[in-house]
């Protein structure tokens, strides 16, 4: 009974707080302007049912839904001077929820995919059913455009009338209704082709009562204020996922800006104002070489940087946005303790933050052997920040032979100043032949991740380091098989931050 009257109290707690639509925009400002606490819990409340019932749905444990909830607030502080229409803070984090919600789902179910025996795989409740398919609905939401998007939330997961949606969106309340059957239309169609029925009810309904608890919104709001590291101050799950979501958000905003940019150079030759944005292909002096040759170092390949094969021993194929890179059977290596730093690579200078991507095919073939005694069969290829032969750091897609067994692990190593500082395997196990890599540099620290398509990414742990300014940044390829190596980089991008 206590407890039904503290959760009665607390909406109508909420129903004080939920003012005009113009408050969000107000509260928000507050917060922006002074850090002011009563604005942003005043937020929190306003719409931490709408969240916590999405991220109560979405993930399978009452522990990652309150991690999730805390990390989309904490997001919201983060980036509350960044969001351009604040009357619309409720649409805002919706999306930010889900995101947060799905990444709390899915390193909750990789950690147990690892941790449980092979054979003990109980059967999905009906209970995960149910919050599956709920889930499907609100992923779909997610990707409908804004203008489905915010009426259908403020409706149907905000509780709000047509009047108020009309009045939060300023158009006619026709309007509203004209866009909510769309959007139902939208989702009608989707959904079908999962084998659903739309059930936007009962996709509300699951989370319409699932009021945060007192103390989650408190210790948000507390941690809300802190400007610098959230060590120490929310948990470690919480921290890694507020982090995940925050450069989910950097990325996704980079990848825009790129698509709008190069879209305009179509029409004009240049836009000015942009502040990220996608490096042209280097329209340097020198041509591309022939689609296939062995170009000594020095040799410019478009769009990817300038070459240096010590040895000149190695052929680079280019076809369209694709190279190759064939190493012939001997040692090639970036490994200063055995004065051995041969190994091909292709570089451009960068300055300031940036981030690399580049997608690698290659196999290991069957019965490799090494031709370094005292060495396993070893493949490596990747993303490599060099500053020279003493300090870099690489992100591989590598691969070694264990007792006639291929393994594969993402390699994100870190030597400076000549010494091993970080490295060797990780929790991110690419696939066999096809992997993602993407390397990001953000003031003095030094991100990592991989993923197997190019959208689901895993990070690695994050490294700190003082570098220069200007550093190089490329691709590599290294082995020590008798048989050789051929790998291939494709989609090779960067995107670096052009107002630093």
């Amino acid at each position: 009974m206590a407890v039904a009257r503290l959760r009665t109290m607390l909406v109508q707690m909420r129903r004080l707080v939920t003012a005009g639509p113009e408050e969000d925009a107000e509260l928000l400002g507050r917060f922006v302007a002074a850090r002011d606490t009563n604005a942003f819990e005043l937020l929190v409340w306003r719409h931490g049912a709408m969240v916590f019932g999405l991220c109560h749905n979405v993930c399978r444990s009452e522990q990652d839904a309150e991690d999730a909830f805390q990390a989309t607030f904490l997001a919201l502080a983060r980036k509350a001077g960044a969001i351009g229409r604040r009357r619309s803070v409720g649409s805002w984090l919706y999306k930010v929820a889900l995101r947060a919600a799905l990444r709390a789902r899915a390193v909750t179910a990789a950690r147990a995919a690892r941790e449980r025996p092979l054979g003990n795989c109980p059967a999905l409740a009906d209970s995960e059913c149910t919050s599956d398919m709920r889930a499907l609905v609100r992923d779909e939401v997610y990707r409908l455009p804004e203008k489905y998007q915010r009426p259908l939330v403020l409706f149907h997961f905000e509780g709000k009338s047509l009047d108020e949606v009309a009045l939060e969106l300023g158009c006619a309340v026709g309007t509203v209704g004209s866009r909510l059957s769309r959007a139902r239309g939208r989702l009608r169609q989707r959904l079908a082709g999962h084998g659903l029925a739309l059930s936007l009810a009962a996709a509300a309904a699951g989370g319409a009562q699932a009021m945060p608890p007192a103390d989650l919104v408190a210790g948000t709001v507390r941690a809300a204020l802190t400007l610098e590291s959230l060590t120490g101050v929310v948990s470690s799950n919480v921290a890694c996922l507020t982090e995940g979501v925050l450069r989910a958000m950097f990325w996704n905003k980079l990848k825009f800006v790129a698509s709008f940019a190069l879209a305009a150079a179509v029409v004009t030759a240049g836009l000015a104002g942009v502040s990220y944005g996608l490096l042209a292909a280097e329209d340097d002096k020198k041509a591309p070489p022939p689609a296939a040759s062995t170009p000594t170092s020095g040799v410019i390949f478009k769009g990817f940087g300038t070459v240096l094969d010590p040895d000149g021993d190695c052929k680079f194929t280019v076809q369209s946005d694709k190279l190759t890179i064939t190493l012939p059977g001997k040692d090639h290596a970036l490994c200063i303790e055995q004065n051995r730093m041969n190994a091909p690579r292709i570089l451009r200078e960068l300055s300031g933050d940036f981030i690399a991507q580049v997608k690698v095919t290659s196999e290991m073939p069957k019965g490799a052997e090494s031709v370094v005694g005292s060495r396993r069969p070893f493949h490596g290829a990747g993303l490599l920040l060099w500053v020279d032969e003493k300090t870099y750091i690489r992100l591989e897609k590598a691969q070694v032979v264990i007792n006639g067994e291929t393994s594969s692990y993402a390699n994100f190593e870190l030597r400076k100043d000549g010494d091993f500082t970080i490295g060797g395997s990780t929790d991110v196990t690419p696939s066999d032949k096809t992997t993602y890599l993407r390397l990001e540099r953000r003031g003095s620290k030094v991100y990592g991740a991989a993923s197997d398509d190019g959208i689901q990414w895993a990070s690695l742990k994050p490294m700190d380091i003082e570098l220069p300014k200007t550093v190089k940044v490329g691709i590599l390829a290294g082995h020590n098989t008798s048989s050789g190596y051929d790998v291939a980089f494709e989609e090779f991008k960067v995107f670096r931050d052009e107002a630093k």
